[in-house]
């Protein structure tokens, strides 16, 4: 396949790149794709080009503010969906999902005890607690 002419990095592009990462929550794809250029240059620019990553990072730091700030807004005036959003993935001591926490209890568990195995009554109660927290493949199973 032919290739076309090398793209000239020029620093004209990095208000743009800015913008692009925080309006849009553009990824490096979607940047190299705009300016026209294959995403492979995109990553040698920004490894010869410092200043380059830096407006990236500013970018994506600002969206993530921006985005943050929407949800938590969303969550004080009443929507449930935001604020169960926002609670679990802010506090997720207090608010993580009861199936997670059981699964990494168990999970931990097992690496801990990596040289012992597990009694059939400690199996069993394992199938037992994911039944009743609804993990899949433990409905049905007998031990």
């Amino acid at each position: 396949m032919a290739r076309g002419k090398a793209q000239k990095y020029k620093k004209e592009i990095l208000d743009d790149i800015r913008k692009l990462a925080n309006v849009f929550c553009a990824n490096d794809a979607d940047i190299a794709a705009f300016l026209g250029v294959r995403a492979e240059t995109f990553c040698r620019w920004k490894k010869k080009h410092p200043e380059l990553t830096e407006y990236l990072s500013r970018g994506k730091a600002q969206a993530k503010i921006s985005l943050n700030t929407r949800m938590v807004e969303k969550a004080k005036s009443g929507n449930v969906v935001a604020l169960i959003f926002v609670l679990t993935n802010k506090f997720p001591d207090e608010w993580q999902d009861r199936r997670a926490l059981v699964n990494n209890v168990n999970i931990n568990r097992m690496e801990q005890n990596s040289r012992t195995k597990l009694s059939d009554d400690e199996l069993r109660t394992i199938i037992k607690l994911g039944e009743r927290v609804g993990l899949a493949g433990s409905e049905g199973s007998k031990g």
